[in-house]
């Protein structure tokens, strides 16, 4: 079991750092470049290019790393990551609603 779970941290740490790029990515493409992607050509759903749908296909296991990371972390303080993800989320809505939704 011991190693079973050095494998996982041994293979979640580095996948988790990917985690932030790969998922700004993915979020800078679906508010700003699929939008313009489906203007240009003019009908509402085009097809997304091949790297940016490997990067939503990555994503959600680059997630299950950073949950893997996080689980067996020596020292996490769980207060601080829910206020992280409070403030994030709030964030990301705060955006939406001024940015985008008005478009």
């Amino acid at each position: 079991m011991q190693d079973l779970v050095e494998l996982l941290k041994n293979v979640a740490v580095p996948a988790s750092w990917l985690a932030i790029p790969v998922g700004l990515w993915c979020l800078i493409d679906s508010w700003l470049l699929a939008p313009r992607r489906a203007l240009r050509a003019g009908v509402p759903n085009p097809p997304d290019p091949v790297p940016v749908r490997v990067a939503y296909a990555v994503l959600p296991y680059l997630v299950v790393a950073v949950i893997i990371r996080m689980i067996t972390a020596e020292s996490l303080d769980f207060s601080l990551v829910l206020l992280l993800l409070s403030v994030g989320t709030g964030v990301v809505w705060l955006v939406d609603h001024l940015v985008f939704r008005r478009r």
